[in-house]
């Protein structure tokens, strides 16, 4: 039995246009799902980075689905597999540094729910089990989350 291509996986995904990038913003879909909630500010996070890139409609349109209804964990991790065998392979958009940042972009998202009360740029337990897991799956060592250098300000700054 032949190995099914990257092009083919994602096709299975349900993805072409915009893939790749679509493909990097499901770990910071799946950090935000976390708690079976969406928060708005980690909505807003995600759609920033998403309009920086210019989606095409059929793109918008896949993210608005995943910001609707939690992807299936079996999608996050099969799509977070496929990033870094395109990030191995070395064509196209995805690179071993955009991983590296991908992991960045997630702890923001975990952060950009906090700030309210005692919550203040709190990262919970099950965000950095998680942030740790993809940074395994992208093969990049786990980081001390709560170290990462981010201010309030700057949380704020990334979702105006």
């Amino acid at each position: 039995m032949q190995n099914k291509s990257i092009e083919e996986r994602i096709d299975e995904m349900g993805l072409s246009h915009d893939a790749e990038f679509l493909l990097m913003l499901l770990p910071l879909v799946h950090v935000a799902w976390i708690d079976n909630h969406l928060h708005p500010s980690e909505a807003r996070y995600i759609k920033k980075v998403a309009h920086s890139h210019g989606l095409s409609r059929e793109g918008e349109a896949i993210l608005e689905g995943w910001l609707r209804e939690l992807p299936p964990h079996e999608y996050t991790q099969k799509g977070m597999t496929l990033l870094r065998e395109l990030a191995q392979r070395g064509q196209g958009e995805v690179t071993v540094e955009h991983l590296q940042q991908l992991i960045v972009y997630s702890n923001r998202v975990a952060k950009s729910a906090g700030g309210l009360f005692n919550s203040l740029f709190k990262v919970s337990k099950s965000e950095k089990t998680l942030l740790n897991e993809i940074a395994a799956v992208f093969c990049v060592e786990s980081i001390d989350w709560n170290q990462s250098g981010l201010t309030w300000e700057e949380i704020q700054s990334d979702l105006e």
